[in-house]
């Protein structure tokens, strides 16, 4: 799938929706290439993971739970 404009968009209002207005709790670095930020934002806790490795470029979001 190609990350384009409308997938570019899709993304942004989907991060935009749920983190806005949150605060980074915890960052952690499982791997070299890897970091995950811990977001608390509206009540629940959310995990965004980014990894930046050459081969392999993805993001991850994730619901984690209720506060």
């Amino acid at each position: 799938m190609a990350y384009d404009g409308l997938v570019n968009y899709s993304v942004v209002n989907e991060l935009k929706n749920k983190i806005v207005n949150g605060k980074i709790d915890k960052i952690y670095e499982p791997n070299f290439d890897e970091i995950v930020l811990g977001i608390y934002s509206n009540g629940s806790k959310f995990a965004l993971d980014l990894v930046v490795n050459s081969r392999v470029l993805q993001s991850k979001f994730n619901y984690k739970c209720q506060a």
